[in-house]
């Protein structure tokens, strides 16, 4: 299954900033935006890869396998 390259960067933008707010700016979206594009992804993969985490959110150990797949994909 082939992963949207917009979904995978702000996935990584995520990652990367710990926020979804963050990541929002990072990739010039709302942040509203990006929980709907990271639920898609969620979707896609069948498992959760945020976990609340206080007021803000962590990711799971789902969602960190993903971060190294993610950069191997769009590093291509």
């Amino acid at each position: 299954q082939a992963f949207d390259p917009d979904l995978l960067r702000t996935f990584l933008a995520f990652a990367e900033s710990g926020s979804l707010a963050a990541a929002a700016a990072a990739v010039g979206r709302t942040p509203s935006a990006v929980t709907a594009q990271m639920q898609r992804l969620e979707t896609m993969i069948g498992e959760p890869l945020l976990a609340p985490s206080g007021r803000g959110r962590i990711l799971t150990p789902a969602g960190e396998e993903l971060v190294v797949h993610a950069r191997r994909i769009l590093e291509v």
